[in-house]
């Protein structure tokens, strides 16, 4: 009776764990393109919505450009004040 107890519990913990990744895979974000002037607050869209730029290599690179239209393909993350970040994942100086 132990190794049944064992079966069932080792099947419990992989059925849980394949829930658990799936779920996670699921609502991972999606990425987007925005294009945009890079200022100093971040990147601003032509209908006036202001992204900072999160701080990885790609971003540091882009925060460069200041007053340079970019288009940029990255994850945004959405704060609860309203406020929008970019996580830069590729980028590309628009003219």
């Amino acid at each position: 009776m132990r190794q049944d107890e064992r079966f069932i519990k080792a099947a419990l913990c992989v059925i849980v764990c394949a829930v658990f990744f799936s779920a996670q895979v699921a609502f991972a974000a999606e990425e987007v393109t925005i294009v945009g002037m890079v200022t100093e607050q971040g990147i601003v869209t032509y209908d006036g919505q202001v992204y900072t730029v999160v701080e990885n290599n790609m971003g540091k690179e882009v925060m460069r450009l200041l007053n340079r239209k970019v288009e940029v393909i990255g994850k945004i993350i959405e704060r609860g004040d309203g406020r929008k970040s970019i996580e830069i994942s590729n980028y590309g100086i628009s003219e």
